[in-house]
């Protein structure tokens, strides 16, 4: 077994702590500024269901969970590929299946209920579904893309010079806290 011990006391890591708004999430995915797959990082295990109701949560205004990122161009960061000026400047440590849900929802691979929208961010165009008319975002208003692309979502950004050191976030966020659930079955 593996010691807990420390060399030397723990210091906080610091993080710079907001709340950002979705479409600053989408335009930096867009621009090719996330590294979504770190080695660390799981695969796609979020379906259909659970990436909806993230879109419902955000439409509500709840609290969704943090996504963290290492700011990589920014913490003297070193690894083998790495090359600060034309890497991604963000390391999704974090929430990689929260961000890229809201990224699907806004290039149209998402659709959600029809019936979450007020009439006048809807379009009037629709695809009728098993469970009812659901829109993607290109059939929504100006108004209605505006209401999603304002939700906000907290956001960490540290600040760690290595691979290694962003795993270890990584496990600390996921395993020191709240254990990461089973794969979905409707993937």
């Amino acid at each position: 077994m593996s010691t807990l011990q420390t060399a030397v006391p723990l210091e906080e890591l610091h993080k710079n702590q907001l709340n950002m708004n979705v479409g600053s999430l989408v335009s930096w995915a867009r621009q090719g500024q996330a590294d979504f797959d770190p080695p660390y990082q799981r695969k796609k295990v979020w379906g259909l269901r659970r990436r909806r109701l993230l879109v419902y949560s955000l439409l509500r205004g709840l609290a969704v969970g943090t996504i963290t990122v290492n700011r990589r161009d920014s913490a003297r960061f070193s690894a083998p590929g790495y090359e600060r000026h034309k890497s991604p400047a963000w390391a999704v440590i974090d929430g990689k299946q929260r961000w890229q849900t809201i990224v699907m929802f806004s290039v149209g691979e998402l659709s959600v209920p029809m019936s979450w929208w007020e009439p006048k961010a809807l379009t009037g165009e629709f695809e009728e579904t098993d469970d009812g008319p659901y829109v993607r975002y290109s059939q929504l208003t100006m108004r209605g893309q505006v209401a999603f692309d304002s939700s906000t979502i907290p956001y960490d950004e540290v600040s760690v010079p290595s691979i290694e050191e962003e795993e270890r976030v990584f496990e600390l966020i996921n395993f020191g806290g709240v254990p990461q659930g089973e794969e979905d079955g409707d993937i």
